[in-house]
């Protein structure tokens, strides 16, 4: 029972962790303007979805590289996490893509107020330059908690939210130089947070053991769809149960 929550507790402060960083985009965006609020508001109902169902489909390299140790394959622990890298990526570009093709006619149906209509946009646009190295971090976090070296992903985490409300106040309000953006720039602070807490990711298990000895980035790996179908079999069904779950809470919230 100890260990279970030696691993659950930092599971959990890392999952509410990861929804504060919108949480402190709406709070702190609320103080400068209403109308910011409201566009952050849709914004993030849109994104958090998204960012946690995509977000569920790379966490299955965790019961994959679990299997593979208890088979005592660990040669093959690399290529696996290298391999939902890759994935991750895919799926971005395939973000991306929706994006240029569907946020316009998306938000034209959503009848928001122009200002509003125009923070939403460009909130998602600014975060969107985030995505890669979320996703990245996603399939790192994956192998660590397979490690059950959960603390280490939530103190990457908890070093996230200090650096996200500091940009926050830097680009929503203009501070120290920097345009004062409002909604859009909240955007711009979660997208190079997510940039900033990345690098420790990679460092961490480029050059600390028990992550060091299996080495990750030793060397450039080529695309293995064979291993994708594997990733995305187990990972599609519960990235899409969350996103669903999350999608209606997210339109409820919208609505209000």
């Amino acid at each position: 029972m100890y260990q279970f929550f030696v691993i659950l507790v930092p599971i959990l402060v890392a999952n509410v962790a990861t929804f504060s960083m919108s949480l402190f985009d709406m709070m702190m965006t609320g103080n400068y303007s209403a109308t910011h609020l409201a566009g952050v508001a849709v914004g993030s109902s849109l994104w958090v979805p998204i960012q946690m169902g995509v977000g569920g489909i790379l966490l299955s390299v965790t019961p994959i590289v679990a299997h593979l140790l208890g088979k005592r394959n660990a040669d093959q622990v690399s290529s696996y996490v290298v391999q939902t890298i890759y994935v991750g990526v895919a799926l971005c570009l395939f973000i991306y893509m929706l994006g240029v093709f569907f946020l316009d006619p998306l938000l034209d149906l959503m009848d928001l107020e122009k200002a509003v209509r125009y923070v939403t946009k460009y909130y998602l646009i600014s975060l969107a330059a985030g995505f890669i190295p979320y996703f990245t971090y996603c399939g790192l976090r994956g192998f660590i908690d397979a490690l059950g070296k959960t603390n280490v992903t939530m103190l990457i985490i908890l070093l996230a939210l200090p650096i996200n409300i500091t940009l926050n106040y830097l680009l929503i309000y203009g501070k120290f130089g920097f345009r004062e953006l409002g909604g859009i720039g909240a955007g711009g602070a979660t997208a190079l947070t997510y940039w900033i807490t990345t690098l420790p990711a990679i460092l961490i298990i480029h050059k600390l053991n028990p992550f060091a000895s299996y080495m990750i980035f030793k060397s450039f790996q080529r695309i293995y769809f064979e291993k994708w179908q594997e990733i995305l079999r187990l990972g599609v069904p519960v990235g899409l149960t969350i996103f669903l779950e999350i999608s209606i809470f997210s339109a409820w919230g919208a609505e209000l």
